[in-house]
Protein backbone atom coordinates (compact mmCIF):
# COMPACT_ATOMS: atom_id res chain seq x y z
CA UNK A 1 0.00 0.00 0.00
CA UNK A 2 1.75 3.48 -1.01
CA UNK A 3 0.16 7.05 -0.59
CA UNK A 4 0.42 9.41 -2.91
CA UNK A 5 0.27 13.16 -1.92
CA UNK A 6 -3.74 14.01 -1.53
CA UNK A 7 -4.75 10.99 -1.40
CA UNK A 8 -5.32 8.45 1.19
CA UNK A 9 -4.33 4.59 1.09
CA UNK A 10 -5.91 1.64 3.09
CA UNK A 11 -3.95 0.33 6.14
CA UNK A 12 -3.00 -2.87 7.78
CA UNK A 13 -4.83 -3.89 11.12
CA UNK A 14 -7.83 -3.27 12.42
CA UNK A 15 -10.18 -0.50 11.10
CA UNK A 16 -12.94 1.59 12.84
CA UNK A 17 -16.64 0.45 12.74
CA UNK A 18 -17.67 2.71 10.83
CA UNK A 19 -15.14 1.83 7.84
CA UNK A 20 -16.16 0.14 5.12
CA UNK A 21 -13.19 -2.56 3.61
CA UNK A 22 -12.95 -3.59 0.08
CA UNK A 23 -10.73 -6.63 -0.50
CA UNK A 24 -9.94 -9.06 -3.33
CA UNK A 25 -7.53 -10.01 -6.02
CA UNK A 26 -6.90 -8.86 -8.68
CA UNK A 27 -6.02 -11.68 -11.71
CA UNK A 28 -4.99 -11.57 -15.72
CA UNK A 29 -6.66 -14.22 -15.91
CA UNK A 30 -7.57 -17.56 -13.92
CA UNK A 31 -5.02 -18.00 -11.23
CA UNK A 32 -2.08 -15.92 -12.86
CA UNK A 33 -1.96 -12.96 -9.90
CA UNK A 34 -1.30 -8.89 -11.46
CA UNK A 35 1.36 -7.43 -8.71
CA UNK A 36 1.73 -3.51 -8.57
CA UNK A 37 -1.23 -2.63 -10.15
CA UNK A 38 -3.12 0.27 -8.80
CA UNK A 39 -7.14 -0.14 -7.15
CA UNK A 40 -8.53 2.86 -6.30
CA UNK A 41 -11.96 4.52 -6.02
CA UNK A 42 -11.42 7.72 -8.13
CA UNK A 43 -13.73 9.80 -6.80
CA UNK A 44 -12.82 8.88 -3.18
CA UNK A 45 -9.18 9.64 -3.43
CA UNK A 46 -8.47 6.38 -2.00
CA UNK A 47 -6.25 3.93 -4.00
CA UNK A 48 -3.93 1.04 -3.07
CA UNK A 49 -1.20 -1.57 -4.76
CA UNK A 50 -1.87 -5.22 -5.16
CA UNK A 51 0.62 -7.49 -3.55
CA UNK A 52 2.50 -10.53 -5.29
CA UNK A 53 -0.62 -12.79 -4.98
CA UNK A 54 -2.57 -9.67 -6.53
CA UNK A 55 -4.49 -9.05 -2.99
CA UNK A 56 -5.35 -5.64 -2.34
CA UNK A 57 -7.69 -3.92 0.83
CA UNK A 58 -8.86 -0.35 0.30
CA UNK A 59 -10.50 0.95 4.09
CA UNK A 60 -13.55 3.67 3.35
CA UNK A 61 -14.21 5.34 6.04
CA UNK A 62 -18.65 5.90 6.16
CA UNK A 63 -18.60 9.56 5.73
CA UNK A 64 -16.81 9.68 2.33
CA UNK A 65 -19.09 7.57 1.13
CA UNK A 66 -21.94 10.17 1.62
CA UNK A 67 -20.67 12.42 -1.18
CA UNK A 68 -20.55 9.12 -3.31
CA UNK A 69 -22.77 6.36 -2.04
CA UNK A 70 -21.94 4.46 -5.37
CA UNK A 71 -18.17 4.89 -6.47
CA UNK A 72 -16.47 3.34 -8.90
CA UNK A 73 -13.20 0.74 -8.60
CA UNK A 74 -10.79 1.34 -11.23
CA UNK A 75 -7.68 -0.75 -11.29
CA UNK A 76 -4.72 0.02 -13.40
CA UNK A 77 -1.52 -1.69 -14.84
CA UNK A 78 1.29 -0.97 -16.77
CA UNK A 79 0.54 -3.15 -20.21
CA UNK A 80 -3.40 -3.62 -19.61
Amino acid sequence: VRESPGVRSATEGAVPPSTAVVSGRVLSRPDAALAGATVAFPSLGIEARTDTTGAFRLAVPAGRLAHDPAPALAVRAIGY
